[in-house]
């Protein structure tokens, strides 16, 4: 039985594989219905056995209602946990900056995706100074932004330099207990 999110915004995990991601963007908010269904058929190909895969693969309706209720079946049913809300925004950006910090991608693209899955998060609430500084990606929302006054490619590489060392700084300072 995977322990999966019970710690997980928490500190657990680094980088989450593709369930591990989709559980956390349901709890987000962010997962939509047809990702519900290539969930259940990404884990029935693979061998993953659950009535509630089935159910949902079989699901003639396949609408928000029905399948989101078997999905969160399908999730108990494979032994995870679905994080709370928080635990979940805290997952999905570790998972994101650490992407970006391993420069396993490009980090303004990554950092749009990170946006997108955590944009049910209100990003204005709790701050003290700067938005996003509820959940310390303040320094990196702004160098997103800086997209915005780029005139050269040095502008483009500095912006780039700057999404990564915030990345690294970030997971430095929410630090996991497993890689």
């Amino acid at each position: 039985m995977p322990a999966l999110l019970t710690a997980y915004g928490g500190v657990d995990v680094k980088l989450m594989n593709e369930d591990l991601l989709s559980i956390a963007r349901y709890a987000a908010k962010q997962l939509q219905t047809e990702e519900i269904v290539a969930f259940a058929d990404r884990n029935l190909t693979k061998g993953v056995y659950s009535d509630y895969l089935l159910a949902i693969i079989d699901e003639e309706n396949k609408v928000w209602e029905l399948v989101s209720a078997l999905f969160e079946s399908a999730v108990k049913d494979l032994g995870y946990d679905i994080p709370c809300f928080e635990e979940a925004i805290m997952g999905l950006i570790r998972h994101h900056l650490t992407l970006i910090a391993e420069e396993k991608v490009e980090p303004w693209e990554q950092f749009r995706i990170l946006l997108f899955d955590i944009d049910e998060f209100d990003l204005h609430e709790n701050i003290t100074s700067y938005v996003g500084d509820s959940i310390g990606i303040e320094s990196l929302y702004g160098w997103f932004h800086a997209i915005d006054d780029v005139d050269s490619e040095s502008d483009l590489i500095k912006i780039k330099k700057g999404l990564i060392s915030e990345s690294k700084i970030w997971l430095e300072k929410h630090p996991c207990n497993k890689a």
